[in-house]
């Protein structure tokens, strides 16, 4: 292995730590924090983030490429769309979790690879995928639709019950695409990446939240013991995302970087299993898995344009194939993200 695969596995690896638990904690923090307050815990997260950002040594920001970007006009207007669909899909994420269970919510994260490989092919100019990735691509669905089909919420509410879901499978798929993308036009360190997003989703979140009526909500709110220490780990697990996210980005394609935090979802369900009495069915866990195989056979078809991400952070590595045999599966979701 070279240096540059051992640039890419790490920073797997570090996306992999911190993103295997933020949906689990993410479920945790709305059982003991008793009330509808899914955007002013986001925003909690988002301020935390850019507190530590701004708080961090030098030494810390010099490690990771630099010190944060200060805000320029013409950046702050590139990053502006992404953030308006990063705190989308948060907030989405949230109310899918208020009415649906972690695993549910995983499988609508599992199908966003086939949508980001075709929009990838033809924004990023990549190959279509192979006859082996359709083939996992095509378990993917399968697995998915065998889930719904087994979930009895869908048979009580309709495709009702997934409104929330939907919205957040949308929102996944373009910011997958969209972020790459930013990656390669706009040059930030890595901690300016982080500041920039939640710098300018923190605002918009705030908005969004009064908007849905929390301001009242808040009044009637009721925190456990636990929900703050939960919290505190929401938070730092949140800050933990937006390093290693944007540094995985860096490393590997669109659809690579949405496989994986697909496959990193199988640790969410394991210990979902252990902790949370709501959890799917045999039939349901078993399609989940379906869906995770499905990831574990598709592999990356070669880029058609051979240009590596410029981005000024961490040591970067050329886009490259990723066969998911060959990766640890700690180190293989969504969003937030």
């Amino acid at each position: 292995m070279d240096a540059g695969d051992r640039i890419m596995m790490l920073s797997i690896l570090a996306y992999s730590t911190c993103s295997a638990s933020m949906l689990l904690v993410n479920k945790l923090v709305q059982h003991f924090i008793v009330g509808r307050i899914p955007s002013t815990i986001s925003s909690t997260q988002l301020l935390f983030a850019c507190v530590i950002v701004i708080c961090l040594p030098a030494s810390f920001h010099e490690m990771v490429g630099g010190a944060p970007d200060k805000f320029q006009l013409e950046k702050v207007k590139k990053y502006a769309t992404y953030s308006v669909a990063f705190v989308a899909s948060l907030y989405c994420n949230m109310r899918a979790l208020e009415t649906l269970n972690v695993e549910t919510v995983i499988v609508f994260r599992a199908c966003t690879p086939l949508a980001v490989a075709l929009i990838e092919s033809i924004v990023m100019k990549k190959d279509l995928p192979s006859k082996r990735s359709l083939g996992g691509l095509l378990i993917i669905i399968v697995g998915a639709v065998s889930y719904v089909l087994s979930d009895h919420e869908f048979y009580a509410d309709g495709i009702g019950a997934y409104t929330w879901a939907i919205l957040y499978f949308c929102l996944i798929c373009f910011l997958m695409v969209f972020g790459k993308s930013l990656i390669k036009d706009v040059k930030l360190t890595l901690s300016g990446n982080v500041l920039y997003t939640n710098a300018l989703a923190l605002p918009l979140m705030i908005a969004f939240g009064i908007m849905m009526g929390e301001a009242d909500a808040l009044a009637n709110v009721e925190i456990y013991p636990m929900g703050w220490l939960l919290l505190l780990f929401s938070c730092i697990a949140g800050t933990g995302i937006g390093y290693s996210s944007w540094w995985c980005r860096s490393t590997i394609s669109a659809t690579a970087f949405t496989l994986v935090g697909v496959v990193n979802k199988v640790l969410t369900v394991l210990v979902n299993l252990f902790i949370w009495d709501n959890h799917a069915s045999a039939t349901g866990i078993f399609s989940l898995l379906l869906c995770l195989v499905g990831a574990y056979v598709y592999r990356m078809p070669s880029p058609r344009d051979h240009n590596g991400p410029k981005h000024s952070a961490l040591p970067t590595t050329e886009k490259r194939n990723i066969n998911f045999k060959n990766m640890p599966m700690k180190a293989s979701n969504g969003v937030s993200s």
